[in-house]
């Protein structure tokens, strides 16, 4: 059974590093809009998503202390967390908003054909367009958060 709320454990301890994780999880709950989802019909991977899985990470982590007299560092700590809160963004990425994620994702390796992607919004997005985001969603994560890293916005 997974502790709730577990995951509170693993905060930094670092003023910098505890600031950053909230404008992550300010960013995150903008980009999670309850009502507005990309990918219809699928597991929701807003906060509680991440939440659930930060918390299986720091039952693991429980399980690590145990057997070892090792921890975490600060550094370590923060970016669990912040990888928690950003791994699925990609599944909410509008490529119609912002057509340079979709090309940076495929400098990545995604591949968006086959799908037609001219809805007017993305909350209209074909099955075909959902589908394709899903199964490219780690190289569109990783593309908005090179773009935000890029622009600092």
């Amino acid at each position: 059974m997974v502790e709730p709320d577990a995951y509170l454990d693993l905060q930094p301890k670092d003023e910098k590093l505890i600031g950053s994780l909230h404008t992550i999880k300010s960013s995150i709950k903008s980009i999670w809009v309850p009502n507005v989802r990309i990918i219809k019909d699928f597991t929701d991977h807003g906060m509680d998503h991440s939440d659930r899985v930060l918390n299986h990470a720091a039952s693991l982590l429980a399980i690590l202390r145990g057997n070892t007299d090792r921890d975490l560092t600060d550094v370590e700590r923060y970016l669990l967390l912040a990888s928690g809160y950003l791994h699925d963004i990609g599944m909410q990425c509008d490529i119609i908003k912002f057509p340079h994620i979709k090309k940076v994702a495929e400098s990545f390796g995604a591949d968006f054909s086959g799908a037609d992607f001219s809805a007017d919004f993305s909350s209209n997005y074909s099955s075909e367009a959902q589908n394709k985001i899903r199964e490219n969603h780690q190289y569109l994560t990783a593309a908005w958060i090179h773009c935000a890293y890029e622009n600092r916005n």
